[in-house]
This record gives C-alpha cells, structure tokens and sequence, in this order.
C-alpha cells in the first residue's frame, strides 16, 4: 500500500478496516485526483523550493509518522517549519495513512 510500510501494516488493526473500506474507492481510479496528486507532489518535494509556505496565515496542525514513505518525516517537518506558528505533531507509526493512529489524529483535531 502506498506510503505504509510493512511494519505499519502489521501494526494495522481491524479498527483500521472500516477507514481502508472507505479511502480505497475515493482514491482509485487516480485518475480522478491527477491534478491534487500533481499539486501533493509538488508541495511535498524538496527540490521546489518555491511553494510559499510561509504565506500560510491560518492554524496549522501538520501530522507525520515516523515510518511514512511517501512524506519522509525530516522532509515534513523542513516543509512544516516554515509556516508560521505551525504545530508539528510526530507519530511513531502509522505510516502515510496513520493506520492505528486515528483516536489519537482526531484527539489532537479537536
């Protein structure tokens, strides 16, 4: 699965089931989100350095696993320090889906 390692999977419970069964057909075909993929792509790569981060002038909460491999978490967390006031939460697993972590995602939200 994209940006879950095989060790998030493993921690993956069935509490993560009902997310995965709603996610997969809002995902695929991707054909469907070509122009957010390309926008994600380009926001998230650090060889552009040109996305103004640092015009972001709402709360921001940026939430990253460890593990994720799709987001590397030093990447994330270069791209979160510059916008301001931002708060970066680590999560030590879950992957680039958060599986295991949503309680906790939802916790910090609110």
């Amino acid at each position: 699965m994209m940006g879950v390692s095989l060790d998030s999977l493993r921690l993956a419970s069935s509490a993560d089931d009902p997310f995965l069964a709603e996610l997969m057909p809002r995902f695929l075909p991707i054909s469907g989100r070509t122009a957010g993929a390309l926008n994600d792509l380009y926001a998230t790569n650090m060889k552009f350095k040109g996305f103004p981060f640092e015009q972001i002038a709402v709360r921001t909460l940026v939430i990253n696993a460890v593990g994720d491999t799709l987001a590397p978490h030093a990447a994330a967390k270069a791209r979160a320090e510059r916008i301001p006031g931002v708060r970066f939460l680590t999560l030590a697993s879950g992957g680039h889906l958060l599986l295991g972590q949503h309680e906790r995602v939802k916790a910090e939200i609110r």
